[in-house]
């Protein structure tokens, strides 16, 4: 589901006239994404997570490479890749917190997905339905 350019996550279930919702915060929330606000680009893996009482809703943010660095005084935008077909590249999911914690191995960091403020204000969203079927599925 998509909101403007940002995405607010996934249909996890639908009903008659309703859909059950999965955020880009909700614990079985998963995508690729992108880091960088340039041509440097680094992929990495997007995890809902479970909100803790009285906390900013948040996601996980994995796999992030050991040389990257986020650019001093301007958030690092965290957008979708388009790998698997679930949504087109370039959609905003939403910033990475400037605090990482390296994993106990040091072979990647870990950081915190900052969803964007539209997330907490929805009314309407889109959704998106592709055009054209892919080989695995069937559009009725």
């Amino acid at each position: 589901m998509v909101f403007g350019d940002c995405v607010v996550g996934r249909i996890a279930a639908v009903h008659v006239d309703t859909s059950e919702v999965e955020l880009v915060t909700s614990p079985g929330f998963r995508c690729t994404a992108f880091l960088g606000n340039g041509e440097d680009q680094r992929p990495v893996l997007i995890s809902g997570e479970p909100d803790l009482p009285f906390t900013a809703p948040s996601a996980r943010v994995t796999y992030i490479p050991t040389d990257f660095t986020p650019a001093a005084g301007q958030p690092t935008k965290v957008i979708t890749t388009g790998l698997g077909g679930l949504y087109p590249k370039g959609l905003r999911l939403g910033t990475l917190a400037p605090e990482l914690e390296e994993t106990p191995a040091g072979a990647y960091r870990i950081g915190t997905l900052r969803p964007s403020r539209e997330l907490l204000s929805l009314r309407e969203v889109s959704v998106l339905v592709p055009t054209e079927p892919q080989p695995y599925e069937e559009l009725r």
